[in-house]
C-alpha cells in the first residue's frame, strides 16, 4: 500500500487527500471515533442476532409444547377407545391391550419429540454475521493504524502482522 494515498508528512501535522493538514492528535481522534463506532455497531450487530435467535428457538419451543399439549389432549379419548376395543378382541384382557396400545403410542411419539428436540438444540447461536463484521472491522482499523504509523515514520514502518482473523 503506498503512504502517498492517504497522507503526506509536513513537519508536524500530515496532509490527506483533499490537501488539508491533520494533526497528529486528530488523526489518533479519528481512529479513536472509528474504533468507537466499530464496538457500538458490533454490540447492535450481537444484540441483533441474539434477540432474532431466541425468538427463533422461542417460537419452535413453544410450538412444540404446544402440539405436544394438543395431541396428549387429543390421544387420551382415543387411546381410551383403543385399549377397551383391543381388550375386548383378547377376551378381556385389558392389562394386555394398555400395554400394547403404550408401546405403540411410545414409538410414534418418542421421534416426533425427539426431531422436536434435535430441532430446538440445532439453532445456532455463533452469531455468523457479527464475527464477519467484527473481523471486517477489526482489519479497516489494523489498516488504518498502519497508514498513520507508515505516514508518521515517512514510509518505513513495516506492518509484520497479517489480519487478526
Amino acid at each position: 500500500m503506498q503512504n502517498d494515498n492517504f497522507f503526506r508528512k509536513d513537519h508536524n501535522s500530515y496532509q490527506d487527500l483533499k490537501g488539508e493538514h491533520l494533526s497528529s492528535g486528530t488523526l489518533l481522534k479519528e481512529v479513536g471515533k472509528s474504533v468507537k463506532d466499530l464496538i457500538q455497531s458490533e454490540v447492535l450487530l450481537v444484540t441483533t442476532e441474539l434477540k432474532e435467535s431466541l425468538q427463533k428457538i422461542a417460537r419452535d419451543f413453544i410450538r412444540a409444547v404446544g402440539y405436544g399439549a394438543l395431541l396428549a389432549l387429543s390421544t387420551l379419548p382415543f387411546l381410551a377407545f383403543l385399549v377397551i376395543g383391543l381388550g375386548e378382541i383378547l377376551n378381556n384382557n385389558y392389562w394386555l391391550s394398555s400395554l400394547l396400545v403404550a408401546i405403540v403410542c411410545a414409538a410414534i411419539g418418542g421421534p416426533l419429540a425427539m426431531n422436536a428436540w434435535k430441532k430446538i438444540k440445532g439453532q445456532e447461536l455463533d452469531l455468523p454475521h457479527s464475527r464477519e463484521s467484527f473481523a471486517r472491522g477489526a482489519r479497516t482499523v489494523e489498516q488504518k493504524l498502519s497508514e498513520i504509523k507508515e505516514a508518521a515514520t515517512g514510509g518505513k514502518y513495516e506492518n509484520t502482522r497479517s489480519h487478526i482473523y
